[in-house]
């Protein structure tokens, strides 16, 4: 019994001592450690650390503040951490902490801009520059014509090196056209019309002057070598100071206009020397059914320089006139007469064979087309009118020759097939025809066709397509007919209402009566020259002939030639040639007209 108790105590004082050993083992692994952490604060290149960089911070307590300050140059972008706040105060530090504060470099836009006139040297113009730094030279240069004045910000060399940059700059180059002074002076006997004195920017054009002579001087070359009087100096690059030369006149040259003379004519000019006028041997001219009355310095003789035997009616202040030329002043013995009819047909019937087939879209089939006109009220006044005109302008082109009178009649009674003719002819190998209407058919004026010298026939068939005629109009021994459709046949292309001729301040309708009124003329002037026996040389030709030579070509100044012609003043070959003016006074035999 005691061995069993000896035992079981030994059982627990073993149980005992092993809780305690347990127990003991526990204690030592759960001793506080060091509650201490080291925080650090570091930077990168660029600025430094404003506070205590290294700390060491008990657990759960803060860390004393601190700043990333950037050196001059340097922005602070963040801590390593993402923190954007330069200035951080880490609390309740639980474990080590490390950072590092980061900056950049600051740049600078330097940008110098280059004004009108000019351009930056280099390529230079647009550049980045760390702060501190310097830019590269840049130079203004201008461009021709222009100068350098100054920067924008007042620095006046063109060239410049921008040093230390702390901040953007922009500046711009200015730049300045070059003027140069350009200066025209007369000399005695003479004057400069125009600006004579002028400021023109380098590589433009001078305005315009003109070295005008005084009276009894003439112009004779500017300083520089050019003759005409009149110059535009262009391209100014350098200042000019030029000056007209002028000399007196000693002696002059007249041109005579003998004003249609056409007999005891041996001289086309004469020169006359100063002090000696009335002994000057002036020609006297004859001209047939005219007297001459004196030589006059202009065309509306204002100023007489002759008397009718040719003795000088003037002194030296001829020499100080500006004039060239001497015109010769007539008096007619007696003046003609001629009256023209003109018959305007105002309706218009038949049926027609086409004379141009080969116009129509199918010439074996379309042969024959129907005509139904009749004059509406706009083109009535408009055949009036051209009468007007065409008196007024015959008169002109004859003035002192002739005085024509027109009288017109407007048919009462439906003219058809039975009051045309018809003529065929060969162009182009094809064989073609022009209907015409001449006034020895139309029943109603056979009455009074004596009593008028020329009579023409204005009539139309409608005929905008030309099928029925190839002509404008046709011409005979005193009589002619004229297709009033082609008074409109450009304005109805041109898409203009033919009322538009009865506005004569309208330029499209005075463009449009120069031909009418040239037509007229045409075919009045063919009833004249084929009356004549021996006819003068052919109208056409000479026409044509004038034109070229004059530089019309064919197109415009008919009125001139066919007026140089009726006056027998036109030239084909070199030989005078129109209608002698013996033949407006009855004195040249003519032909009977033809039966129409």
């Amino acid at each position: 019994m005691k061995r069993k108790s000896v035992a079981k105590s030994a059982f627990v004082f073993l149980f005992i001592a092993i809780m305690l050993m347990f127990l003991a083992c526990n204690n030592v692994e759960n001793v506080p450690q060091s509650d201490n952490f080291t925080v650090s604060y570091a930077v990168s290149n660029g600025g430094s650390i404003s506070g205590k960089a290294s700390q060491t911070v008990a657990h759960g307590k803060n860390a004393e503040p601190v700043t990333a300050v950037p050196h001059e140059g340097y922005n602070f972008i963040e801590w390593s951490d993402g923190v954007t706040n330069p200035l951080r105060h880490d609390t309740n530090i639980t474990a080590a902490i490390t950072v590092t504060a980061q900056f950049e470099r600051i740049f600078y836009d330097v940008t110098y801009i280059e004004g009108i006139g000019g351009h930056i040297q280099f390529n230079y113009a647009n550049q980045t520059v760390a702060h501190g730094d310097n830019a590269r030279s840049v130079t203004a240069v201008p461009h021709e014509g222009y100068n350098f004045i100054e920067w924008s910000d007042g620095i006046t060399t063109a060239t410049r090196h921008d040093t230390n940059i702390t901040a953007a700059i922009t500046v711009t180059a200015q730049f300045q056209r070059i003027t140069n002074g350009v200066t025209y002076t007369a000399l005695e006997g003479g004057s400069i019309s125009g600006k004579a004195s002028q400021t023109v920017a380098h590589g433009e054009n001078a305005e315009p002057v003109t070295a005008v002579a005084n009276a009894g001087y003439n112009f004779i070359q500017w300083s520089d070598g050019i003759t005409t009087a009149t110059r535009h100096d262009t391209n100014i690059k350098s200042a000019l100071n030029l000056t007209a030369e002028f000399e007196k006149i000693t002696q002059i040259t007249f041109d005579y206009i003998f004003s249609s003379a056409i007999i005891s004519n041996p001289q086309a000019s004469i020169t006359l020397d100063y002090g000696e006028i009335q002994s000057a041997a002036f020609t006297v001219p004859q001209r047939e059914n005219f007297i001459f009355n004196g030589w006059y310095l202009d065309s509306d003789f204002a100023v007489q320089v002759t008397d009718e035997l040719g003795n000088a009616r003037i002194g030296d202040e001829i020499f100080y006139s500006g004039a060239s030329k001497l015109y010769a002043k007539w008096t007619p013995v007696r003046v003609a007469t001629y009256k023209i009819l003109i018959v305007f047909v105002t309706e218009f019937s038949a049926t027609l064979e086409v004379s141009r087939p080969y116009f129509m879209a199918d010439p074996s089939e379309y042969v024959m087309t129907t005509v139904d006109y009749k004059m509406t009220e706009t083109e009535r006044q408009i055949c009036e009118l051209s009468v007007v005109l065409l008196t007024e302008q015959l008169n002109r082109l004859l003035e002192d020759t002739v005085i024509f009178e027109i009288d017109y009649y407007f048919t009462t009674e439906t003219l058809g097939a039975e009051h045309i003719s018809r003529s065929f002819f060969l162009r182009n190998e094809q064989l073609e025809s022009d209907y015409s209407l001449w006034a020895t058919r139309i029943p109603e004026v056979s009455d009074i066709l004596d009593d008028y010298q020329s009579v023409i026939t204005v009539f139309s068939m409608n005929d905008y397509a030309n099928l029925l005629r190839s002509a404008a109009g046709l011409g005979g021994n005193k009589y002619a007919c004229i297709y009033l459709e082609t008074f409109f046949h450009q304005m109805i292309y041109d898409n203009i209402p033919i009322e538009t001729l009865l506005d004569l301040t309208n330029p499209y309708a005075l463009r449009r009566w120069n031909y009418i009124l040239s037509l007229y003329t045409h075919e009045f002037t063919h009833t004249v020259e084929l009356m004549l026996k021996d006819p003068p040389q052919e109208f056409h030709k000479a026409t044509a002939e004038f034109l070229v030579t004059h530089g019309y070509g064919l197109d415009g100044g008919r009125l001139e030639v066919y007026g140089l012609y009726l006056r027998y003043e036109a030239t084909l070959n070199g030989e005078r040639a129109g209608i002698p003016n013996g033949f407006w006074h009855g004195e040249v035999e003519i032909k009977p007209p033809p039966i129409y």
